[in-house]
């Protein structure tokens, strides 16, 4: 007798077991329903390439989102927007000397090559509220650049700090407007 008190909790826990054995291989079996494609509804076998997509959501530059599609479930293209306004210019460091002498070009400011970044900033609020990254550009070796900007308040800062002088720069820029919007940053030299 006192054997088969022994067995009926065991033959449970067996049962129990092969309970969620079995109901854990339906579930890891079973695909997600999707709604059927045009293609899929017209046949009557599943179609192997129904899919379906996270329901993320990519800010666009002109602010608008954009969600996954495809087969593939890639974001799909932000809008293109036609850019009507920036900034272009030229980008110097000086001074490049404590001293110069009226006629001594070797101490005039000098092309500056270099990345940049440029972030809205909150003119209401004061020069310390900067926000969000706009843009990022790079000046060539004759320290031009160009970069479209919607319209607003922007701060200009070097990725790399070139002296101990002042790195920032201010711009505004109006609707349909590309400013030339040149300026040099200050080595501290004096």
């Amino acid at each position: 007798m006192n054997n088969q008190k022994g067995f009926a909790p065991l033959l449970s826990i067996l049962l129990v077991i092969a309970v969620i054995a079995i109901g854990g291989y339906f579930v890891l079996n079973t695909k997600v329903a999707v709604a059927p494609t045009p293609s899929s509804a017209m046949s009557s076998s599943p179609n192997p390439t129904d899919y379906a997509c996270t329901q993320e959501a990519k800010l666009c530059p002109d602010g608008s989102y954009v969600g996954r599609t495809g087969p593939k479930c890639e974001f799909a293209p932000c809008p293109t927007v036609k850019v009507t306004s920036g900034i272009s210019g030229t980008v110097k460091t000086g001074p490049t000397c404590p001293v110069q002498r009226v006629g001594d070009h070797s101490c005039d400011d000098k092309l500056y090559k270099g990345d940049f970044v440029v972030k809205i900033f909150d003119a209401t609020a004061g020069k310390t509220a900067v926000g969000q990254e706009m843009a990022r550009f790079s000046t060539d070796v004759n320290g031009k650049y160009s970069v479209n900007l919607p319209p607003g308040d922007f701060i200009i800062v070097p990725v790399a700090q070139v002296g101990i002088g002042r790195q920032t720069e201010y711009v505004t820029v109006r609707p349909n407007e590309f400013k030339t919007f040149d300026f040099t940053l200050d080595t501290g030299i004096r």
